[in-house]
């Protein structure tokens, strides 16, 4: 098994676009996501559980103490394999690249300065 070596925001972000496509609340997706970055964080991947929970469960889990990643620390926890899963479905709520997409406002161009 190769071992992976994630920043926090690429896990963070990769897994709220993957609950968000598995059909959890958009509301909910990215504090569950943090959730699980502190999960991570502790050693333990939280990808399996994370992509079952429901409204109900992520709600007392957001409620839990405050706590802040730890700045720069890498997340090595994860399981290839729960990754790509985790990966392919981020990818399911990307708009697909085509001349439609871009003339209706998809992506950045050539400059992105919101």
């Amino acid at each position: 098994m190769n071992q992976l070596d994630l920043s926090q925001n690429e896990f963070e972000s990769a897994l709220a676009l993957a609950l968000e496509g598995s059909g959890l609340a958009q509301g909910v997706c990215k504090p569950a996501a943090r959730v699980a970055l502190l999960m991570a964080l502790d050693g333990k991947d939280p990808t399996v559980k994370a992509m079952t929970w429901s409204e109900q469960d992520v709600i007392p889990l957001i409620a839990m103490p405050n706590q802040r990643p730890t700045p720069r620390k890498r997340i090595t926890c994860i399981h290839p394999s729960n990754w790509q899963t985790i990966k392919a479905i981020a990818e399911n709520t990307y708009v697909p690249e085509s001349e439609a997409s871009k003339h209706a406002g998809a992506g950045a161009g050539t400059s992105d300065n919101d």
